[in-house]
């Protein structure tokens, strides 16, 4: 069996202890009710993974001992993007976690004609940056570029650059 994959924020470092991040715990304990010493896998974004273990619970807080680094790279080698209508309410965090955890690379929200969300200035800020958050501990193999909200023929252009090195 595979042991449960969380990605925290802090620089890791084999033999620590730490706290994990408070998304992170509650999904360990509360929704997968991982035990004291449950095995599970660790990682920062920086490449490669850390085997660790529950070393204690305590109410709202999880602590795991950290092991050995082991260079592993479960990030996809194909660079896939994404381009995205905005969507409203929550389809559209929804859309960005399922699309992370199918490995693109980059996600490019647009403007549509039949957009029913339109974003502009800081609320456009504000809404980009709570699609980075993590919001549950499932999430961001390492993070992702969401570009900001571009207009159609910046888009096409960098997707043209892209694909045809230029």
């Amino acid at each position: 069996m595979n042991s449960p994959r969380f990605y925290c924020r802090e620089a890791l470092s084999p033999g620590a202890h730490v706290e994990l991040p408070e998304p992170v715990a509650r999904h360990a304990v509360r929704v997968l009710r991982l035990p004291p010493g449950a095995p599970m896998v660790l990682f920062d974004g920086r490449g490669g993974e850390y085997p660790a273990h529950i070393e204690r619970i305590e109410r709202d807080r999880v602590y795991a001992e950290l092991a050995e680094w082991r260079d592993i790279e479960r990030e996809s080698r194909l660079n896939i993007t994404l381009v995205q209508a905005l969507q409203a309410g929550d389809k559209m965090d929804f859309t960005i976690q399922k699309a992370v955890e199918l490995g693109v690379r980059d996600i490019v929200p647009v403007e549509s004609r039949r957009s029913v969300l339109r974003l502009a200035g800081e609320r456009a800020g504000k809404r980009v940056q709570l699609w980075l958050e993590p919001k549950d501990a499932k999430r961001i193999d390492n993070l992702k570029k969401l570009w900001s909200l571009p207009s159609r023929a910046a888009v096409i252009q960098k997707l043209l650059d892209r694909a045809f090195g230029g």
